[in-house]
């Protein structure tokens, strides 16, 4: 314990049989890192001036060194979660699955931050949130589980719009102390995903693996960048899935327009003349007439049946269902 100076050096527990000592604190720009002892020079003598100007020089090379181990483990630390993020931007943006790129979410900010568990609560129809993807210890059940707006913290984290770092669950007054027991929930992390100004959703960190559930600052800010590349392509893949639905929509109304056109100008004028050629076989004067007339019906109704075949065609290739949709399309090419 180096004590409120940090010019002081703090002695270590007497010893009975300890009679010389030399301590000096480990300094550098003011900042201690620890304590350089040596005790029990060799031969009984006393520690000389020229001792601790020695001593101080390589406590000052160890700060040195232990601060440059430090740097270089920070450096090494955000190298590796900057390619993290790179690599995650970069599965993100080919997944336009929304289920699957959750469940991608979930998995790889749980990697970031080391946590126990993560939830993705997103908005529910009726107005609260539910919980669309979570990856982890203990997720059986909570998929699908709904968070009201104004009686769950992580709904009031959705209307806020701000992160928060909660150390201790027990102690925030906002919390569900019901849902934290029943989770075994320690610390947390609350980041909303924010895209375009609005807030679409909710990530949720529980505990960091390790002796002390906590998370650090670090870890929030991690977290918030990561969201943020999140919530973009949440957003994205929600309006691809939005986008898509109306193409679907609008090209099966189109679908059944066009084939209600060639139903009512092919096939039914078709279906008409052969009731007016029906006429014509029951009107016929003579043998020769009528099978002239027949012969022309049973023409009609073999091209009929030609046009009702290649609207089926049309509707489902039989290449589709034998090759796949690439041979199918390579086939209509």
């Amino acid at each position: 314990d180096l004590g409120s100076d940090p010019r002081s050096v703090g002695f270590p527990e007497h010893h009975p049989a300890m009679k010389t000592f030399l301590g000096v604190p480990i300094l550098l720009r003011g900042v201690a890192y620890g304590n350089l002892y040596l005790t029990e020079k060799e031969g009984g003598a006393e520690f000389t001036q020229d001792d601790e100007d020695l001593v101080t020089l390589l406590a000052a090379q160890a700060a040195v060194a232990i601060e440059n181990a430090r740097l270089y483990e920070s450096a090494t630390r955000w190298l590796r979660q900057l390619e993290s993020l790179s690599e995650v931007g970069n599965a993100l943006a080919g997944e336009l699955d929304l289920g699957r790129l959750l469940d991608l979410i979930a998995s790889r900010l749980r990697e970031l931050v080391d946590a126990r568990l993560v939830t993705i609560a997103l908005p529910a129809p009726g107005g609260d949130l539910r919980i669309a993807a979570a990856e982890g210890e203990d997720v059986q059940g909570m998929l699908g589980m709904t968070l009201g707006r104004e009686s769950s913290k992580t709904g009031r984290v959705f209307e806020r719009g701000r992160s928060e770092r909660i150390d201790s669950v027990l102690e925030d007054p906002e919390m569900d102390q019901a849902a934290a027991r029943a989770l075994a929930m320690s610390a947390a992390l609350y980041v909303p995903l924010l895209t375009r100004g609005k807030t679409i959703g909710v990530l949720v960190a529980h505990d960091k693996l390790g002796a002390d559930p906590r998370f650090t600052d670090d870890d929030l800010r991690l977290a918030e960048t990561f969201a943020s590349r999140a919530a973009t392509a949440v957003d994205l893949t929600e309006r691809v899935s939005r986008d898509s639905l109306r193409r679907v929509v609008e090209a099966q109304e189109l679908e059944r327009k066009r084939l209600a056109r060639e139903l009512h100008d092919q096939t039914g004028q078709a279906l008409t003349s052969i009731i007016l050629g029906l006429r014509t076989v029951e009107e016929a004067g003579s043998d020769e007439a009528r099978h002239e007339a027949v012969a022309g019906l049973r023409e009609l109704v073999v091209d009929t049946l030609h046009d009702v075949r290649r609207l089926a065609v049309e509707l489902r290739p039989k290449a589709l269902d034998d090759f796949g949709l690439v041979p199918a399309l390579e086939r209509l090419v």
